[in-house]
């Protein structure tokens, strides 16, 4: 498995340790010397520079070397070295670098290569260096001129020897083995695309006229997306900021404020952002003011860009997230591209933007073995679409535009493991996780790239439509309108949400024809939601006016790739969050989500207030939160300091458990069930190792049933308890209700203390919860001050909070509550008195609860389990399971293993590419049953009056079918002297037949009988299914069906 930190933690180092650094500024050469006398001169010159205001220049005379008088260690493998240098003759032959020993032997070697005009910059860790490396202390290094080149000249600035060389760095054209595989990824490949990469579709010899209004189409489609006016803020910043860098050639060299990419960037630097933000500005001046002046400038800036190292087959060094930097340097060049050619700068800026772009890798299919394509949609496929209809050659154009679709269009198949990418549950996974905060920003740019393909040849083809599709209905249900619960927020509690961009691509999307009715050239599901959600009169929405719009989500819904459910209904969202040993239950980083500990410990989110229903208006709100008490976890009661994250860098935790998830039951019911164990694989410093509970949701339209057994743990220092609900009080007329009499929530204060009978609380939303008998109920409305989870600042704020109180130190604490979603009146009295649910099991084995509104029995098994009545018999291993009777004689039933059984488990974001093994539950039912159609998934078989069924389950998702009775009793067929009797070992056909065979299930001859008789008897084996074919003597024939 590949190696990887948490991206906080590959920032935070990539801030290198540094040894020792060199700047000219200061006018002497020291410590450079040569290493012999007369055949390299050393001097400080003014021009080029990468730092400061001065840099090295060094003539040499070959063949010769400069020595760093410096005594280096490279004991750890990522010491190293990072300079920058300046070339004016492209060369064949590169550069060496030597590390010698006292006794002048080389023990590190690597090369640079000088195949480049301008700025280029050597980043090296000595693990990546050749030679003998037995001696790694007193070390000097030796710069040994290219063979071959008799004389020359180098520029040297920027010099540091590091104690900590990134080993993110960007393989380039200078030094494209300064990495190894296992640290390349989706920003540091760029060079690994280029140089391996080539094109498998072939190149048109021309275009015809179909192909090129396909181009035509595109590039007006790119035009669009543009910015259609000048905007003169943008414009003033872009001026300013060109003013005050100093950009500008003196003699043969640009000058100005050095740029480099984002991780070396000090404040006397200038990184692709600010870049980006320059070209941005001068181009729209250019373009929409005809400012000739800002025009050129802008073509000075590309010279000045590729001068100092942006540019093709440059990396850069470290150049990790550079995508989130750089999408106004393709937005400006699309603006600028008639300029560009007429400054006869096109193809260089052309191949500058393939390169920087990743184009490269679209030259073949999506790899699905490699991490990070949502970061590649977010921030850079609309630059590469951009980077292809910017080539000039309109057959290489139409090849690059078609291969890119192609790329597309497989990196929407779903990913194995928890690679980042599509699930089949419609989850989004970045960060080995499901991740809708970084999700957003793939939709967003899928569908700046998919808006520029209706009306020409190029599509996406129906599956991938389809997978695309499917995640994105999946977000819109586990958010309403636009926020999603504080469980699927990752590292961003109270915050995050379905952007324009997003419910733009429903839109956009439908354009591209029929997903669920392949017949439609506009998909009419698409657009219906589209129009549910865009609450903005936008242009597509015009366009889409003649569709229906959707009505808002509901039922249950299952995505066990992030061990959830959501149920809707009316206007209620309700997100049940867990986490397991393949799904990590929160993010946190040292600077963001510190407390987020409790995120996924069986919460119970309820968004169902204002006007639109909100994360907010659900009087979810950060000042003065109790990071503890997240509706529906269980938790212990922690001061922040022991509840923040115990070390300093990345914490995505995942449980020792296997078992957390949801599952449904005729898309309307759900059930979720969790193992909950505190103790993680990571870092378990302030955790309570023993800490254990067994939780259950059961939802079945208005209410939901919550039940916990096993609550136990050592914590004698700290109370455990279940959080009922945690919510903002807005306004002091705020009321709430207990037992039936309303109070003032502001100041009020309940506690049940030892209860004997039911407690019933309202929310301040109008959600009622009824609490069964012995559960201590602590209500409390106060003023509660927190910390912020990113700053750690005071917060304040008034709360109304509602919690079970289990005790320190509890052994087998237990809870069950009801939530009545915004109840009439009347249904709050009825279900207060009558919940309308019977439990018939709840222990550490198993939750069981019959629903008798609705007729559902659900089952959350937690280990094998027997039942001594009911339909369900025993279930072998940990399962949910749910049924309904549709009569006497037919029901419907769901099986789920909620986990996702990955063969490898994984810490933090590090990723596997195996995909979840397949398990088969056997489950055996009352009674004689058999599948009403074949389902591939289900195996069917009977035994002693009951029937077992082997259902196959993988990747949590649940297996839905019906089974209808199998008649087995005795009984006259046709013919009123005829009987079938069964007895224990045998079979007798009574009355008059010809010819009778005996089959088993599979249709296998086991007995016959030919003659005309009275009687007929087949001795069997016991505990089977057979059919039987009887001949009468008037040639009419008759089956039956038996069991012995």
């Amino acid at each position: 498995m590949k190696f990887k930190l948490s991206i906080f933690f590959l920032l935070l180092i990539s801030l290198s340790l540094f040894a020792q650094q060199y700047s000219f500024d200061s006018g002497t050469v020291a410590p450079f010397q040569p290493a012999e006398s007369g055949k390299s001169q050393l001097s400080i010159v003014n021009v080029p520079y990468k730092d400061g205001n001065a840099a090295l220049k060094w003539n040499w005379t070959a063949p010769t070397a400069i020595v760093i008088d410096y005594q280096v260690t490279l004991k750890n493998f990522r010491d190293g070295v990072i300079f920058w240098v300046y070339n004016e003759v492209p060369r064949t032959t590169p550069l060496i670098g030597e590390f010698r020993d006292a006794s002048n032997n080389v023990r590190y070697t690597f090369n640079f290569g000088l195949n480049f005009k301008g700025w280029r910059i050597c980043r090296i860790g000595s693990r990546y260096m050749s030679g003998n490396k037995s001696v790694s202390t007193n070390l000097k290094l030796h710069l040994l001129t290219p063979s071959g080149v008799s004389q020359g000249s180098l520029f040297i600035d920027r010099f540091s020897f590091v104690a900590d060389v990134n080993y993110q760095n960007a393989p380039d054209a200078q030094q494209p083995n300064n990495t190894e595989a296992n640290y390349i990824n989706h920003w540091n490949s760029l060079w690994k695309w280029e140089s391996e990469l080539t094109y498998d579709l072939p190149l048109p010899a021309d275009l015809n006229g179909t192909q090129l209004a396909s181009l035509q189409t595109v590039e007006q489609g790119i035009v669009k997306r543009l910015p259609q006016a000048a905007n003169t803020s943008v414009i003033a910043n872009a001026k300013a900021q060109f003013t005050n860098c100093g950009i500008r050639k003196e003699g043969n060299y640009w000058v100005g404020t050095p740029l480099v990419v984002k991780a070396d960037k000090t404040s006397s630097d200038i990184a692709l952002a600010e870049l980006g933000s320059m070209m941005y500005g001068l181009a729209l001046d250019a373009v929409y003011n005809g400012n000739q002046t800002s025009a050129q400038q802008y073509i000075d800036l590309w010279d000045f860009a590729h001068d100092q190292g942006f540019t093709y087959g440059s990396a850069m060094g470290n150049n990790h997230h550079y995508g989130y930097e750089t999408k106004q340097i393709f937005l400006s060049a699309y603006l600028m591209r008639e300029s560009l050619k007429s400054s006869a700068r096109i193809n260089d800026v052309a191949a500058t933007l393939s390169f920087w772009s990743g184009l490269p890798e679209s030259r073949r299919v999506f790899n699905q073995t490699r991490e990070g394509v949502v970061d590649s949609w977010n921030t850079l496929l609309f630059s590469r679409l951009i980077s292809a209809m910017l080539i000039q050659d309109l057959p290489q154009r139409y090849r690059a535009v078609q291969s890119l679709v192609r790329w597309v269009d497989t990196s929407l198949a779903f990913t194995p493991g928890n690679l980042g990418g599509l699930k089949p549950d419609g989850t989004i996974f970045h960060h080995a996780g499901h991740y809708p905060a970084y999700g957003i920003g793939g939709f967003s740019g899928l569908g700046d790239f998919i808006s520029t393909l209706p009306g020409s040849e190029f599509n996406l083809t129906i599956s991938a439509r389809q997978n695309l599709a499917e995640a994105l209905f999946a977000m819109s249900r586990y958010t309403h309108l636009t926020d999603w619960s504080i469980g699927m927020s990752g590292r961003h509690p109270h915050d995050g949400g379905m952007p324009a961009g997003v419910i733009e691509s429903f839109g956009l999307l439908s354009l591209l024809g029929g997903v669920y009715n392949t017949n439609e050239s506009i998909d009419s599901k698409l657009a219906g939601e589209y129009l549910r959600l865009q609450t903005e009169n936008t242009a597509l929405k015009q366009q889409l006016s003649s569709f229906t719009t959707a009505a808002v989500p509901s039922g249950f819904y299952v995505y066990n790739h992030a061990a959830a459910g959501v149920h809707r209904f009316g206007n209620s969202m309700v997100t049940i969050k867990g986490y397991n040993s393949d799904v990590w239950g929160s993010e946190i980083y040292t600077n963001d989500n510190r407390y987020g500990r409790y995120q996924s410990y069986g919460a119970v989110e309820i968004f169902n207030e204002g006007t639109p229903v909100s994360r907010s208006n659900s009087r979810f709100n950060e000042a003065g939160w109790d990071w503890n008490r997240l509706p529906g976890t269980t938790t212990i009661h922690l001061p922040l300091n022991l509840l923040e994250s115990p070390v300093t860098s990345t914490l995505m935790a995942r449980s020792k458990e296997d078992f957390a998830g949801a599952s449904s039951l005729l898309g309307e019911f759900g059930v979720f069930g969790m193992k909950l164990r505190e103790e993680n694989l990571i870092n378990n410093t302030n955790y309570t190792r023993d800490f254990r509970a067994r939780k259950s949701v059961f939802a079945f339209g208005k209410r939901l049933v919550c039940i916990g057994t096993g609550i136990s743990n050592s914590n004698v220092n700290y109370p455990t308890e279940t959080t009922l609900y945690q919510q903002t009080i807005n306004t002091t007329t705020d009321r709430m209700s207990v037992n039936g009499a309303f109070y003032d929530a502001t100041g009020y204060s309940f506690d049940t203390q030892t209860p004997v009978y039911s407690t019933v609380v309202s929310d301040l939303s109008g959600n009622y919860y009824r609490v069964a008998s012995q559960s201590r109920v602590i209500v409390e409305g106060k003023e509660q001050i927190s910390k912020h989870n990113k700053t750690r600042a005071e917060t304040k704020g008034n709360f109304l909070t509602a919690r079970i109180d289990h005790g320190k130190n509890p052994a087998g604490a237990a809870y069950e509550y009801m939530i009545m979603l915004k109840p009439t009146p009347a249904e709050q009295r009825r279900w207060s008195n009558d919940p309308g649910y019977r439990v018939l099991q709840a222990d550490n084995q198993a939750h069981v609860l019959h629903d008798t509104i609705s007729g559902v029995r659900a089952y959350v098994s937690f280990e094998a389990t027997s039942f001594s009545s009911g339909l369900v018999r025993s279930v072998d291993a940990e399962t949910l399971l749910m049924f309904k009777h549709q009569d006497d004689n037919n029901i419907t039933l769901s099986v789920c293993d909620p986990s996702l059984r990955l063969p490898v488990k994984t810490n933090n974001s590090d990723n596997t590419t195996l995909n979840g093994v397949p398990v088969t539950r056997e489950i055996l039912l009352d009674g004689n049953w058999q599948l009403k159609q074949a389902n591939s998934k289900v195996n069917v078989s009977q035994q002693n009056n009951q029937t077992v069924l082997s259902v196959t389950c993988q990747l949590g998702i649940p297996v839905e079918f019906e089974l209808k009775k199998l008649e087995t009793s005795v009984k006259n067929i046709l013919n009123s002297d005829l009987k079938i009797i069964t007895r224990d070992n045998h079979i007798e056909i009574n009355g008059l037949t010809a010819a009778v065979s005996v089959f088993d299930v599979t249709g296998k001859l086991l007995a016959f009988k030919s003659n005309l008789s009275e009687k007929k008897t087949f001795f069997l084996n016991e505990g089977k299914l057979y059919m039987l074919l009887a001949y009468l003597p008037d040639n009419s024939m008759l089956t039956h069906k038996f069991y012995l």
